[in-house]
């Protein structure tokens, strides 16, 4: 768990935007996508998402999963209609527009696919097309989404359950991705666009804050560790670039050091550098996650 992380936004879509891909700039890719473009190979649906932030930057086909809220089953997933928006090529090959629906890809992911659960949690539900499109060889990126959280009006109702939704469907996925096979190949990365306040509004909400958290785990993670702090105000504290301990005079965790670690976890960081650099400066370079090995798939 990676705490006091500084978005250093109130907006939800810079936020978003800064918190995917570690950058503030426009164009800035998705990890998922970036994953997807290196380690995708020939794979047409080799980012798959359900929403958040999905900025592919023209590397990779976006390919769409619908609203997983609805409950869905393998018999009739053609009506979860995955679907792939506008891929755009630079230079000479332009835009090409591509559907998906029907290739030999999604035939696999059906052959692949459990019967989809028909509880409340639409996590539960994504999270078991991902692991089937992992398993089945057609994706190796997916986003996953859980809106709601923007709670300015009653925190604590709205809040407290989907947090409970949310690391349900967190321990569901590690769970079934053992059971899939895929366990031994997987990082799972769970955060938001920002925070919220550490006090309440007069509607007993709370408001956007600058500050969040994230949760990392899978393979080459050191896990059952907390990295970062924030003070009573929920402001986020410097920490020692070497040893991470919190440190006055340290170095804010930001974004981009969370991505610094992401990008080498995944093998991605040379290829990336070039076109979309971090910028991070030298005596920051936050050993965040351990230990390191490689990992080939990433579910944000």
């Amino acid at each position: 768990m990676i705490n006091g992380v500084d978005v250093g936004t109130l907006g939800h879509e810079d936020g978003a935007r800064h918190v995917w891909s570690g950058r503030r700039t426009d164009d800035a890719p998705s990890f998922a996508a970036l994953v997807a473009a290196i380690h995708g190979g020939a794979r047409e649906a080799g980012f798959l998402s359900f929403g958040g932030y999905e900025e592919t930057g023209g590397m990779v086909a976006r390919t769409r999963g619908a609203d997983a809220r609805a409950p869905a089953r393998a018999e009739n997933f053609d009506r979860v209609d995955l679907r792939a928006d506008a891929i755009r090529f630079g230079g000479p090959l332009g835009t090409i527009h591509a559907s998906r629906t029907g290739t030999d890809e999604l035939r696999a992911l059906q052959r692949r696919l459990p019967v989809l659960d028909d509880g409340p949690n639409p996590l539960i539900r994504q999270v078991q097309v991902a692991l089937a499109a992992f398993r089945a060889g057609v994706s190796v990126a997916v986003n996953l989404e859980l809106d709601g959280f923007d709670t300015h009006v009653d925190h604590d109702a709205e809040h407290v359950p989907l947090l409970a939704q949310l690391l349900a469907a967190v321990d569901f996925a590690g769970e079934e991705a053992e059971r899939q096979g895929v366990a031994d190949d997987l990082v799972i990365v769970v955060s938001s666009e920002f925070g919220r306040t550490a006090g309440y509004n007069a509607l007993r909400g709370k408001d956007h804050g600058p500050v969040t958290s994230v949760l990392a785990l899978g393979k080459g993670i050191a896990g059952g560790r907390v990295v970062g702090a924030t003070n009573e105000r929920h402001e986020a504290l410097a920490v020692d670039p070497t040893t991470l301990a919190v440190r006055e005079g340290g170095v804010r965790i930001e974004p981009k050091h969370v991505h610094q670690e992401l990008r080498r976890l995944a093998g991605i960081e040379e290829a990336c550098e070039a076109l979309y650099p971090l910028d991070v400066a030298d005596g920051e370079d936050l050993r965040l996650f351990g230990a390191r090995g490689e990992a080939r798939r990433a579910v944000a």
